[in-house]
């Protein structure tokens, strides 16, 4: 993505170029005029994607220009620099089909709010210079990456990113081309993570793009994604127990489905195995395959009460036993009787 900064002030201009090259988003080049006319000149040659322009300007305003954009180069994204007193012009500006707009004093946080908002209008226009096999490669990490942040597992994070970062030594990728690589990354992070976690906030941490390694910008982005799993952490702890109803309430629905497991039951809520078992044993003081186990046992032994007619292997199996010799084990460790025993026990009073 190449920006243009259009402003008089050349310590405004700096500054914003500054946070656009700390922005950890795929902007490959900044560009400077100090006026719409200069601005036009540029334009006509390097063809920016994002135009940055103040309002007040000598020569050519903001608002002159922007309207030579919306004529000339309709696809360019348009964002007006200005302060509360300019609020007026801006509004204008607004009613000309500008993108949006930026309050000085700009912010890293406000650059990356805005970059954001622009990537995230059309994500494809900003990827589809990458190969198909890195595409795939980078879209497939990022999924395993949004599953490792919701299950809050810091030891795969490392081992993840450290793969990313190999595969992009390996391609032979510049550190300015990896940089790049992780602002598409971090679009698709977000908008992934987001459908889980529609109420996180994934800005609460700034991250640093100055990186001058590839090991500091791993480095930036583990620390980065630390924090997101703390974030998580911090929110999660009331909600833990709503995740843990529903899985009882999937138990209590599918317990005569043989295939119902911790593994069928971590996919319908997004979690790592791992992670769901550390969380209802948190919970419920029990192993979730123990609560699973036990579930079954209760309802096979709730059969056999009122059921004397159908064989108990049939009925074992109907209570998503597909063992019969594990059943008859467990039922009668648990019950201190065979299954055979407690029916014979239970129907002739003996």
């Amino acid at each position: 993505m190449k920006v243009l900064v259009v402003d008089d002030e050349g310590i405004i201009r700096k500054g914003v170029s500054k946070l656009l090259l700390n922005c950890h988003k795929p902007v490959s080049e900044v560009m400077e005029a100090r006026n719409g006319k200069i601005a036009l000149e540029l334009i006509k040659v390097n063809e920016p994607d994002v135009v940055i322009t103040d309002i007040r300007m000598p020569v050519m305003d903001g608002l002159k220009l922007v309207e030579q954009l919306k004529k000339h180069y309709a696809d360019i994204e348009i964002i007006i620099l200005t302060g509360y007193a300019d609020f007026s012009y801006a509004h204008k500006a607004l009613q000309f089909g500008v993108s949006d707009y930026l309050l000085k004093p700009v912010t890293q946080e406000g650059i990356n709010e805005i970059i954001m908002k622009v990537l995230s209008k059309n994500p494809a226009k900003w990827t589809d210079h990458l190969e198909v096999e890195m595409i795939r490669v980078l879209e497939d990490t990022v999924t395993d990456l949004v599953k490792i942040i919701l299950s809050e597992n810091k030891e795969e994070l490392k081992i993840l990113l450290e793969n990313w970062f190999l595969i992009c030594l390996n391609k032979g990728f510049t550190l300015l081309k990896v940089k790049q690589l992780m602002g598409h990354f971090h679009l698709l992070y977000k908008s992934k993570i987001l459908l889980y976690q529609q109420d996180f906030s994934t800005d609460e941490q700034t991250i640093s793009n100055a990186s001058a390694s590839l090991a500091e910008l791993f480095d930036n982005y583990y620390a980065y994604m630390l924090n997101q799993i703390e974030n998580i952490s911090r929110r999660r702890i009331p909600s833990n127990k709503r995740v843990i109803d529903y899985v009882i309430e999937q138990i209590h629905n599918d317990y005569y489905h043989p295939e119902l497991n911790i593994h069928t039951l971590a996919e319908k809520v997004n979690m790592t195995t791992a992670y769901l078992s550390k969380m209802f044993r948190e919970v419920m003081r029990v192993p979730i395959t123990q609560y699973i186990s036990e579930h079954r046992l209760e309802q096979t032994r709730n059969r056999l009460e009122w059921d004397g007619d159908t064989t108990i292997s049939r009925i074992a199996e109907e209570c998503g036993f597909n063992d019969y010799p594990y059943f008859s084990k467990i039922f009668k460790r648990t019950y201190g009787i065979s299954p055979i025993e407690y029916r014979e026990k239970f129907h002739f009073g003996q």
